[in-house]
């Protein structure tokens, strides 16, 4: 999606070549829409053991409106459906506040990926989400 290539490649200076990875190929992707324009991107993938929900990415002027928190809940309604019981995400270093907000505690050590620091974050999913949780509508 050109919203992750613009917001980690150009906006971050992520190297094209490992922003997109073999994880794409199997994930489930998400897409925030405003006015017919993409503005706001995630995925949400199992590896075997864990569900995660990675590259969340918003354009700058979307950013502070609802998009990631929209973007982030139904990624969790995803995994939640698909039985499970918790998320894992690696949050970059300034956005992990946004995180804790969402219910996600901080795991280990700060690490870098991509020459960028993160830290692992973990949300047990007690609530179950309904479809109206799911179904939210934004208006930007």
């Amino acid at each position: 999606m050109w919203v992750r290539h613009r917001v980690f490649v150009q906006e971050q200076g992520v190297a094209p070549e490992i922003e997109w990875d073999e994880i794409d190929r199997d994930a489930i992707h998400l897409a925030a829409i405003s006015g017919g324009r993409v503005v706001g991107a995630a995925r949400v993938f199992s590896d075997g053991a864990e569900w995660h929900v990675g590259r969340v990415a918003v354009l700058q002027q979307y950013r502070g409106r609802g998009v990631g928190t929209l973007l982030m809940r139904v990624a969790e309604g995803i995994a939640q459906e698909r039985g499970a019981l918790e998320v894992a995400l690696n949050a970059q270093a300034p956005v992990v506040e946004f995180y804790l907000r969402l219910g996600y505690s901080g795991e280990g050590s700060i690490f870098f990926e991509a020459g960028i620091p993160h830290r692992r974050m973990i949300k047990r999913l007690t609530e179950l989400l309904t479809e109206k949780a799911l179904s939210l509508e934004l208006t930007l």
